[in-house]
């Protein structure tokens, strides 16, 4: 996983990037971003 700090005029946010693999269809790969607020500015 790879973490993307995005800073705006209110918030910094982590994003963490996961790859999620379908096992019934190996060819359907699904990039799942999880959205964290870890501070205020």
């Amino acid at each position: 996983a790879s973490d993307i700090l995005i800073t705006d005029a209110d918030y910094v946010y982590k994003f963490t990037g996961i790859l999620k693999l379908d096992e019934e269809n190996p060819l359907n790969i699904q990039y799942i971003l999880i959205v964290d607020k870890i501070d205020e500015v």
